[in-house]
């Protein structure tokens, strides 16, 4: 019955039930039916044991207390920060001082022993090399921060972001380099190279306050380029160069300020081109005769 009482469907449902106006006793005698079956659905969905706490794991210490918004157990005691996952596996650890996050951070996997996330705040806001990790531990990212420059707007919002200055990598999952840069205040900025597994170029280009500027070069496995692209502030301008992978062209498009305004004008069909000079279908192959 504490459940029935708890439940916003069991007051609604009584609610109505008293204020409907005097009936046949056949009527009256189905609302009951309908209140009786209201009151056996709220206490199965919607009783009172949705407010209390699930059983605390012995890993929680004193003084702990449940989030059950994001379902883990927070802790704090003097300077030391903690969370938990709800069973009781640690999800980070840090310090506090006057209300500001300072020294290393840690947040782990859900097992509560792989590291997915490590680095250092000073004074709120995070500083130097942070480290980025997947479930199984493996590095995927690493990012450079800075007090300053910080981006206003993104730094108003959060202490986590804004602030990224200085040279970024990213990791396939074999530990081999994916992608480099650099970002000032968050943004990418300036040179920017991303490579195929073996280690071969695939992207370069460059950016400014987040914008791609500048030639854009797209490269085929084999190491020939396939696409050439200029930007102004973020947009293609310009022509567009498309070649198959045997260095033949393609096709040509022009842009202005990020509008097609002419083609693609395709010069070489991909069956006339491979049919001159086979390519490599994929990574090892050396093409066909």
């Amino acid at each position: 019955m504490r459940a029935v009482l708890c439940s916003p469907i069991a007051t609604w449902s009584f609610s109505k039930l008293v204020l409907l106006p005097e009936s046949t006793h056949r009527m009256r005698s189905l609302h009951r039916a309908l209140f009786i079956l209201a009151i056996i659905l709220a206490a199965d969905f919607f009783g009172c044991d949705r407010l209390s706490l699930p059983p605390r794991p012995e890993s929680i210490p004193d003084g702990a207390t449940y989030d059950r918004r994001r379902d883990q157990w927070n802790y704090s005691k003097d300077s030391e920060v903690r969370q938990y996952y709800e069973n009781g596996n640690l999800l980070l650890e840090g310090q506090m001082d006057g209300g500001s996050r300072i020294g290393t951070w840690n947040w782990y996997a859900p097992d509560g022993k792989t590291l997915t996330t490590t680095g250092v705040y000073r004074n709120g806001r995070r500083d130097g090399l942070w480290k980025h990790f997947d479930e199984s531990g493996r590095l995927y990212l690493t990012i450079e921060y800075k007090p300053e420059p910080l981006d206003p707007v993104i730094g108003a919002i959060t202490i986590d972001y804004g602030n990224e200055n200085g040279p970024y990598h990213r990791y396939y999952p074999d530990g081999t380099l994916e992608e480099k840069g650099s970002m000032v205040a968050g943004k990418k900025d300036g040179a920017m190279n991303r490579f195929f597994p073996d280690g071969g170029t695939m992207i370069q280009g460059q950016y400014e306050d987040g914008k791609k500027i500048g030639k854009w070069v797209y490269y085929h496995f084999s190491g020939t380029i396939v696409r050439l692209e200029n930007y102004k502030a973020g947009l293609l301008d310009g022509t567009v160069k498309t070649f198959h992978a045997n260095g033949l062209p393609y096709s040509e498009t022009e842009y202005s300020s990020g509008k097609e305004v002419r083609g693609p004008v395709v010069e070489n069909s991909i069956e006339a081109a491979y049919a001159k000079k086979p390519w490599p279908l994929s990574p090892g192959d050396t093409g066909h005769p």
